[in-house]
């Protein structure tokens, strides 16, 4: 781990922490809003503590916000595929009955969510986040790592006023696209500008690229709900003039559209409370 990696780790968790708050400062302030679950998942969510780094991982730093803000009611479900990772991060969490758990695949994932959601709220009006940071771009690859777009098209269609918030590498994407560009096809998969429109959010930011250890990141949040642009925490407007010139930089080629990827595995059929370790 260099140096540069470690500060980008560090700066990526306070980014997504500023990105998760947002919505979760409105909902615990708003007098009827706060009387709702604040719904999240984490797709991809690691084991809680980045080891090499020494700093919270994303479901840590989700819990550190909702304690800090005094959001109490909510419900978060963590997904991992490797188990001593899904262990550590159960350990890391402890007895806590709003958290879920859940180590195996992310297929059909958002579809349980979705359920249960149902259970409480009307879907089109529960509010919350859906956390995705792939470790590459956003799409399904054939070994089952990643997360499909078009699962996260339509839970984003169906619950409106849940956010969507992304770390996506930026050379996976230029990499896969070139390959396309090149004759070999090896998957379709949304560019930055095709997200308002597949994920359904009229609002988004994006941070500038940044380069640590030979790959390029970028960190976007969509929502259907108005705010600031942020630029303390380096987020800006998709659509001003600087978040134009990030697009341009990152979309280098002419881009293609989305078509379904990957396939396997399940989650559990129902989840009654406390953390749960599930295994596939």
């Amino acid at each position: 781990m260099t140096q540069g990696q470690s500060a980008y780790t560090k700066d990526k968790e306070r980014a997504i922490g500023s990105a998760l708050s947002i919505g979760m400062r409105i909902v615990r302030s708003h007098p009827k809003l706060s009387q709702y679950r604040y719904w999240h998942i984490d797709v991809c969510a690691g084991s809680g503590w980045n080891e090499q780094v020494g700093v919270p991982g994303s479901p840590r730093v989700f819990l550190d916000i909702a304690k800090s803000i005094d959001l109490e009611n909510f419900e978060a479900w963590f997904i991992e595929r490797d188990r001593s990772a899904a262990e550590s991060l159960v350990r890391s969490i402890g007895p806590d009955k709003r958290c879920f758990v859940i180590n195996g695949d992310n297929r059909d994932v958002l579809k349980m969510f979705s359920k249960r959601i149902a259970q409480f709220d009307r879907p089109k009006y529960a509010i919350g986040s859906v956390l995705i940071d792939p470790n590459g771009w956003l799409y399904r690859g054939r070994d089952g790592n990643g997360f499909d777009p078009l699962e996260l098209s339509d839970f984003l269609s169906t619950h409106r006023r849940i956010d969507v918030v992304m770390n996506l590498n930026v050379r996976t994407f230029r990499m896969l696209r070139k390959n396309e560009a090149l004759g070999h096809r090896v998957m379709d998969l949304p560019a930055v500008s095709d997200m308002p429109a597949l994920f359904n959010k009229e609002h988004w930011l994006l941070s500038d690229v940044g380069s640590y250890g030979g790959n390029s990141w970028v960190r976007l949040i969509g929502r259907n709900m108005a705010t600031g642009d942020n630029r303390a925490m380096g987020h800006y407007h998709m659509n001003s003039e600087k978040g134009t010139e990030i697009v341009n930089a990152i979309e280098v080629r002419e881009l293609r559209g989305v078509s379904a990827p990957g396939s396997v595995s399940a989650v559990p059929e129902r989840c009654d409370g406390g953390v749960q370790l599930p295994m596939f």
